[in-house]
C-alpha cells in the first residue's frame, strides 16, 4: 500500500486589486503574508520567493507570518487589507481548499476574495513514525490501527495535513486519534518525544530527522524522486 498526498503553494492577491493597480504597482513595500509560523516548509519557500520578488520589482518585500486556525487568520487579514496589490497571501491547499470542507463558516472566500497570481510549486506529504516504532511500513500502520482502533495518535499542523490523515483513515477503514498542532514542526517535536505515535509532514520538514535516523518515513513510495529516505 502506498500513500502520496501533495500540497501546492500559490500567491494570491485581493480579487479587485490586479486590474485597478496593474499600471502603478508597486508604489511601496509589499507584504507577503504566510499563513503558518516560521520554520516550516511554507515559510522557507515563501522567504526564498520574497527575495526573488524583491530583486525583481525593486521594492522591499516583507514576510509576515500569521499562523493559526489552519491559515484562516492570515487569509482573513489579507482579505480585509486595502485592495491595492501590496498585501499578498502565500496560499496553500490548507487555506484555499481544505478549510472550506473543515470549517462550517469561514471569514473569507477563497474564490470571491482572492485572485491567484502564480503557482510557486508543490510538495509531497509523508507519514512519519519514530525509528523505534513497531510500525515499519504503511501496511504495518494499517494493521496496528485496526488492532488498536482510536489509539494511534497522529499530529497535524495544517488543514491539508488533517485532510490527509482523514483520507488515510477513510481509505484504510481505520480509526485514528487526531491531535492538532500550530505547526508541522511542533508535531514532529512531540513525535520524537514520544507524545504522539505518528505525524504527517511535508518533505522538507520530514527529511532531517528521517535522514538522521530519528524517524522513519513510510511514504511517498520509493519510486518518488523526492522521497526523504536515506
Amino acid at each position: 500500500m502506498k500513500l502520496l498526498v501533495k500540497f501546492a503553494f500559490v500567491v494570491f492577491a485581493l480579487a479587485c486589486a490586479l486590474g485597478a493597480q496593474a499600471q502603478a504597482w508597486p508604489t511601496g513595500p509589499v507584504r507577503l503574508v504566510v499563513p503558518f509560523p516560521p520554520g516550516g516548509a511554507t515559510d522557507l519557500i515563501a522567504r526564498l520567493f520574497a527575495k526573488e520578488l524583491q530583486d525583481s520589482i525593486g521594492q522591499t518585500v516583507v514576510v509576515d507570518n500569521r499562523g493559526g486556525a489552519g491559515g484562516a487568520i492570515a487569509a482573513e487579514m489579507v482579505a480585509r487589507s486595502p485592495a491595492d496589490g501590496h498585501t499578498l497571501l502565500f496560499g496553500s491547499n490548507s487555506v484555499m481548499a481544505s478549510n472550506v470542507g473543515l470549517y462550517k463558516t469561514l471569514s473569507y472566500s477563497p474564490t470571491a476574495d482572492f485572485t491567484p497570481i502564480m503557482r510557486i510549486g508543490e510538495s509531497a506529504l509523508v507519514l512519519v513514525v519514530r525509528s523505534d516504532s513497531e510500525i515499519k511500513t504503511l501496511n504495518d500502520f494499517v494493521r496496528v490501527a485496526k488492532e488498536k482502533p482510536g489509539k494511534l495518535s497522529g499530529g497535524f499542523g495544517a488543514a491539508s495535513v488533517q485532510t490527509a490523515q482523514g483520507h488515510l483513515a477513510a481509505v484504510a477503514d481505520i480509526k485514528l486519534l487526531p491531535v492538532p498542532y500550530k505547526s508541522v514542526s511542533l508535531s514532529l517535536t512531540d513525535l520524537l518525544g514520544g507524545v504522539i505515535d505518528f505525524a504527517f509532514a511535508d518533505i522538507g520538514t520530514a527529511t532531517p530527522p528521517c535522514q538522521g535516523g530519528e524517524t522513519a518515513c513510510l511514504g511517498p513510495g520509493p519510486d518518488r524522486q523526492d522521497s526523504p529516505e536515506p
